[in-house]
């Protein structure tokens, strides 16, 4: 069963292609990935510069609930 994110990323992904797009196209699918990446480089991060606390894991962990609020509130914007 399909979410209306799906479909409209879909649509979005045709209308690309329709239009020859393929610039966009590519970016479309390699920005989530690349999101995704940028995460965890930062969690990463984080949790080497947090090393030297006594709770390095926590540190990096509210770091990455805070992104994931953020970016569900901007979702939610659109």
């Amino acid at each position: 069963m399909k979410t209306d994110w799906f479909k409209e990323h879909e649509e979005r992904l045709a209308q690309y292609a329709r239009e020859g797009k393929w610039g966009r196209y590519i970016l479309h699918i390699l920005r989530p990935i690349a999101l995704f990446l940028l995460v965890v480089i930062l969690f990463l991060a984080a949790g080497a510069a947090a090393k030297h606390l006594s709770g390095w894991f926590v540190i990096p962990a509210i770091f990455l609930i805070v992104i994931g609020k953020v970016v569900i509130r901007k979702r939610k914007q659109r």
